[in-house]
């Protein structure tokens, strides 16, 4: 959703019809304006992540958005109380036929931390990505999900927010909510800094959202759940 650096706040669980209702009365975004009508809409996007432990890197192979497919990599950057600092850099998103044996090599095994094998020659294409992350050490683990997304936007501190409804039916079924700051955050000062993460906490008091049956986490933490054959449903409610 948000581009470059932002702050992130996640729940997993179930929502209410208030917080439905609450949600379907912020403005729509144009581009998505005919997916998030009612619950049960929105975009259908296939992710296969690939957990690998430890990492403060979120990596998926991600189909369903056109030209927004491809090995996605998002930047763990630091945490401040219920919200994350994330970041998306332009060119986080590599089309799967711009991965190269090189690039593997030299540039996304340095900055995962993993070492992969011998990378066969010939057109590199989803499967082959996968078996090789799988193969590397420390060893990925994929995670299928599948979900259909809403997003609008909150816009009642000045500063936007987006706020996206994610209705997940593989590994489990369970709905994620994220409030994120629609502004990059890369060259940003302290004071802007201090101001989008206000913008956000905002948007959490006025949606309500502690009120919901919400266990705060990132995808990281639901992975290594899903990894381990786990459900975050079992979680107790933060």
């Amino acid at each position: 959703m948000a581009n470059g650096k932002h702050w992130e706040w996640r729940g997993f669980g179930t929502v209410s019809d208030a917080f439905e209702k609450a949600f379907l009365a912020l403005p729509v975004i144009e581009e998505y304006a005919s997916t998030d009508v009612e619950p049960g809409k929105g975009i259908p996007v296939q992710d296969e992540y690939l957990y690998i432990p430890h990492a403060t890197i979120n990596v998926k192979l991600r189909t369903g958005l056109g030209d927004k497919d491809g090995l996605k990599l998002k930047y763990f950057e630091g945490r401040d109380g219920e919200l994350e600092l994330w970041d998306e850099p332009q060119g986080c998103t590599i089309r799967v036929q711009d991965v190269t044996p090189t690039m593997l090599t030299n540039v996304l095994g340095p900055t995962l931390h993993v070492e992969f094998p011998s990378i066969p020659s010939g057109p590199i294409n989803a499967q082959t990505i996968r078996a090789l992350f799988c193969a590397a050490t420390p060893a990925a683990t994929p995670v299928l999900v599948k979900k259909h997304r809403r997003t609008r936007r909150w816009t009642g501190s000045g500063q936007p927010v987006l706020v996206e409804i994610a209705e997940i039916a593989e590994p489990e079924g369970v709905v994620s909510v994220s409030l994120e700051s629609d502004s990059d955050l890369t060259n940003a000062g302290l004071n802007e800094l201090a101001h989008s993460k206000d913008s956000v906490l905002a948007a959490l008091d006025v949606l309500k959202l502690r009120q919901e049956k919400l266990s705060v986490m990132s995808y990281l933490d639901a992975l290594q759940l899903w990894a381990n054959k786990d459900t975050v449903l079992k979680v107790p409610r933060s």
